[in-house]
């Protein structure tokens, strides 16, 4: 079987993880497997792909001159599947049908829930165009239960669509004590701090407000918590960190760049929060349980699902039920052994969200779609 994986770039987010650990497992057992990106990348990005990385030097969001050099690559790797990740690259896949129609192509699609309102016109445009398309695209591939129902109800068919829950690498994230004291260490906490983090891209949509809110409200009845939030140099970032200053706990959140050694910091965590709106099966959720750590969730997407009985899941946007949710969260971990916290969640994800079954599922999956011709 020869794969294109098709994406605007590598980069660093959880979607691209995904697309990274499915290609080089499917190349492990046996197939052709390359990916095509719009955009170029940062020597850093690609870190742990192990297969040919195309780069089509797309000049910026209005350079369509790409697309030449998107079926001229096509035409050369002769592919039997091209499989798009995100919208944009989803819509422009359907196009390759055009120029190659015995091609089968299949979407990635990752959304829930997205609240269109609080994103760019552009990116409305786009979900709607990929609504739109979506019935001339062969298979399309969820990656949560609430991302299927909610493609559904915006106009997707039911029939060509697969919902493949996301793959964790198990060996990657793992509890790591050198790394937890490492972190703590450099961050100035001995272990009774007990340490709250955030780590989902700075989005709106991840609210990190709400976040910082409850945290105020913690830190009026714990002494010993401490935050740690994700920054980059964004305008979004700049606001966060006025909103620690006027809510008076500027020292108590720290922040740390996003790198590809993201399962380094999850040990350093007691809690992970997850605080969005909007969700389809956030990665940082599973990611943080298989490194033994217990995760306050938004009931949105699959996060309910994902956590089981282990976590604490609380409703999204409201401050005062997610700082009771952390609450009763430092409760438990304060009274239960924390062997058997590490060990009830990593065993959850190394049972139900392995990187085997969703190399597994993915490869059954796009043999039958080739087999039905």
């Amino acid at each position: 079987m020869k794969i294109v994986f098709l994406a605007r770039s590598l980069g660093i987010g959880g979607a691209e993880r995904q697309m990274i650990l499915l290609a080089n497992g499917l190349k492990a057992k046996g197939h052709d497997v390359s990916i095509v990106t719009f955009y170029d990348h940062k020597a850093e990005d690609y870190q742990d792909v192990a297969i040919p990385v195309i780069s089509l030097k797309k000049g910026g969001r209005w350079d369509f001159t790409f697309f030449n050099r998107l079926v001229k690559t096509i035409k050369e790797l002769s592919p039997d599947i091209v499989h798009g990740y995100l919208a944009v690259p989803n819509i422009f896949s359907v196009f390759l049908k055009l120029r190659f129609p015995r091609l089968k192509i299949v979407w990635g699609v990752r959304a829930s829930n997205m609240q269109l309102e609080n994103y760019d016109y552009l990116a409305r445009v786009s979900y709607r165009l990929e609504c739109l398309l979506s019935r001339f695209a062969d298979l399309i591939i969820v990656n949560s239960i609430a991302g299927y129902d909610y493609a559904v109800s915006n106009g997707f068919k039911a029939s060509r669509m697969k919902c493949i829950a996301n793959g964790i690498d198990t060996e990657k994230f793992t509890f790591n004590p050198s790394a937890r004291k490492k972190l703590r260490d450099h961050l100035g906490f001995d272990d009774g701090i007990i340490l709250i983090g955030v780590l989902g891209r700075l989005d709106l949509v991840k609210a990190h407000s709400i976040f910082l809110n409850a945290a105020a409200l913690l830190a009026k009845t714990f002494q010993e918590v401490r935050f740690l939030c994700v920054e980059d140099e964004s305008p979004y970032c700049l606001s966060l960190k006025e909103l620690t200053q006027s809510l008076n706990i500027a020292s108590l959140v720290s922040w740390i760049t996003v790198s590809e050694e993201i399962e380094q910091v999850y040990p350093a965590l007691d809690i992970l929060c997850s605080s969005s709106f909007g969700e389809g099966f956030p990665n940082v959720i599973p990611e943080a349980m298989a490194c033994g750590v217990p995760c306050v969730v938004t009931d949105v997407g699959d996060s309910k699902r994902i956590v089981g009985e282990l976590g604490v899941v609380v409703a999204p946007n409201d401050s005062l039920g997610l700082s009771s949710g952390i609450s009763t969260m430092i409760h438990k971990i304060q009274t239960v052994n924390p062997n058997d916290v590490q060990q009830e969640n990593r065993s959850r994800i190394t049972s139900l969200f392995s990187r085997q079954k969703l190399i597994v599922d993915t490869e059954s999956t796009l043999l039958s779609l080739i087999d039905k011709g």
